[in-house]
């Protein structure tokens, strides 16, 4: 995440001198190279997983935009690793980016140093951290799939619970989650979030909040032993 935050896309280059992004190039490969250095001699190293190897090698040159934004987004779920570390109190709400800056943090310039500090959260607390992660997700999923205009599985298991489309489910998931105290915000019997319901969301609005479930899912599961042989970048998902 550092490495994609520190590190600029090429568009930016496009209005700097030649002379400009040469300098902006070595100055920003230097640092990279000096945060790396330190990783890969710590106890750290052993544990990146090979996605995460493959992307330390990356340079401004050499990064892509989708490496870029792919690594941006790990945010979250790093800021879910902290949280079950108890290095920040709380998570932010369902639709609230994390804001962490990752480059100011003490605990990075010493890569080994929160192994002093870290103390893992009880698991009742980790699991139902990652029982609302998934439920936040299947809405998105659920989105996708009403904004997509995807056939509703009708059937007589559905028509007995008087489920007639994806409309119904979010309806009945929504009411349910928010008498269990699962969510905080219903609006027009649906997930509110960003003040309004979650079938209001802009595309932009939706992308956003998407993303940020997808990350917290991802992080929370590996967490709670859900990615086969403990490998981290091929956590599941599923909703």
């Amino acid at each position: 995440m550092t490495h994609a935050i520190g590190t600029p896309l090429l568009s930016e280059l496009e209005d700097r001198t030649e002379a400009e992004r040469l300098e902006l190039v070595n100055a920003r490969d230097s640092q990279s190279k000096r945060f790396w250095d330190s990783v890969n001699s710590s106890p750290i190293f052993p544990y990146l997983s090979r996605w995460e190897r493959e992307f330390a090698t990356k340079t401004m040159l050499t990064m892509s935009f989708q490496q870029h934004l792919d690594g941006m987004w790990r945010l979250e779920a790093a800021q879910v690793l902290m949280w079950a570390l108890r290095l920040v109190a709380q998570l932010p709400e369902p639709d609230a980016q994390s804001e962490i800056d990752l480059p100011k943090l003490e605990i990075l310039k010493r890569p080994t140093s929160f192994l002093d500090s870290a103390a893992l959260r009880i698991q009742s607390e980790i699991a139902r951290a990652r029982n609302l992660a998934e439920l936040w997700h299947w809405r998105s999923r659920t989105e996708e799939l009403i904004r997509e205009g995807r056939p509703f599985p009708a059937g007589e298991a559905m028509l007995r619970q008087e489920l007639r489309s994806y409309q119904d489910i979010v309806r009945r998931a929504a009411i349910a989650a928010h008498e269990s105290g699962d969510i905080h915000s219903l609006v027009g019997d649906d997930f509110g979030v960003k003040g309004k319901s979650y079938v209001e969301l802009s595309p932009e609005e939706w992308s956003e909040v998407r993303s940020i479930s997808v990350e917290r899912h991802f992080a929370l599961n590996w967490l709670c032993g859900y990615s086969p042989n403990n490998e981290w970048d091929h956590t599941p998902t599923d909703t």
